[in-house]
């Protein structure tokens, strides 16, 4: 009997032992990724142009260099940003940091002003191509025209929205339709990759949980939704007039047997415009694809990148029995017609015959 006492007392010590020693074990493997991060070294260096925004919180900034591989754990940082006394000191603006680079230093060199922290604000238009964004971009010496749309492309959009946009050969710029019209500030000399990515994020953040789930109800995917309104920015302009010409395109979607064309001039513009005068080699399969005369359903992608108000005209169509429209090109009024007869006295009222 007093050996089985014995003995449970021995294993309950080894038990306890084992415990420690588990416990020692995981604070020391903690403590050192820990002063790892804290001290720089996190293996290779990888030097990254980053860029703070203004009035950036510190929690944001440590989002930021956790995103851009300069630290490994943007909590470690936060905490220690408030031991030292740190928070509120940072600046705004663009700053080369390395992976390497102990916290002290990442912080020392975010306190100091940098130098691109000039505002330039650029504003893009809805319904406006990359194209046309590189342009702009170009014009205010930010970046290129061709940086731009080569930085963009990099995006894989495909796992960022997975089975929302789908992989077609056919498509001619990939990121057509994501680059989210809207007004922006950079900073001169700031990076293409810099310059992307708060446009994409502008995009991001734009779709909600709300519309891929009224996408759904309509049982329509991310990109046939944004594609479709692009075509809803560039007939219509004027967003009084965008669930109408919506429900003209869906009620075409849903009848395809009758109407199996969207038939809209945008899209032949687009092919006229956009690719046929690209530098890059593009066959007719291409070109046909995207324009909705020739085409069957919608063109492969976007033909440009939508404000809000057409893609909640996407979204939420009137309920029409409409099947036709035009508009007076000078007036911008709007005529609608359920039959192919209907159509073509209102292009006369319309100045268009």
């Amino acid at each position: 009997m007093s050996y089985n006492i014995e003995k449970n007392k021995i294993s309950k010590k080894i038990f306890f032992i084992a415990i420690i020693l588990i416990i020692s074990i995981v604070i020391a493997i903690g403590s050192l990724i820990i002063s790892k991060d804290i001290i720089g070294l996190r293996g290779d260096s990888k030097e990254n142009k980053i860029v703070i925004p203004k009035n950036s919180s510190t929690k944001n900034i440590a989002d930021i260099l956790y995103k851009n591989d300069i630290i490994d754990n943007s909590i470690l940082f936060l905490i220690y940003s408030r031991i030292t006394n740190s928070d509120n000191e940072y600046n705004y603006g663009e700053y080369l940091l390395s992976s390497d680079m102990p916290y002290d230093i990442i912080s020392d060199e975010l306190k100091k002003p940098s130098k691109n922290t000039e505002d330039l604000s650029v504003t893009f238009p809805e319904g406006i191509t990359l194209d046309k964004y590189g342009e702009i971009l170009e014009k205010a010496n930010i970046i290129t025209k061709g940086e731009f749309i080569e930085e963009i492309e990099k995006i894989d959009i495909y796992s960022k929205f997975k089975d929302q946009i789908i992989k077609n050969d056919l498509i001619f710029y990939k990121m057509e339709g994501y680059a989210f019209p809207d007004t922006y500030n950079f900073f001169s000399g700031e990076s293409s990759k810099s310059v992307v990515d708060k446009i994409f994020t502008k995009f991001k953040n734009i779709i909600n949980v709300d519309i891929l789930k009224r996408a759904d109800e309509l049982d329509m995917r991310l990109d046939e939704i944004i594609t479709l309104a692009s075509i809803i920015q560039n007939e219509a302009g004027d967003k009084n007039e965008m669930k109408k010409v919506s429900s003209v395109f869906h009620n075409r979607i849903n009848n395809k047997s009758v109407f199996p064309k969207l038939q809209s001039d945008p899209t032949k513009k687009y092919v006229r415009e956009t690719i046929s005068k690209s530098i890059i080699d593009t066959d007719d399969n291409i070109k046909n694809a995207y324009d909705t005369y020739k085409s069957e359903g919608f063109p492969p992608g976007p033909i440009s990148n939508p404000g809000l108000d057409a893609i909640m005209a996407a979204l939420y169509p009137d309920e029409t029995p409409y099947y036709y429209f035009c508009s007076n090109l000078k007036t911008r009024e709007f005529f609608y017609a359920i039959t192919l007869d209907e159509q073509e006295k209102n292009l006369i009222k319309a100045g268009l015959r």
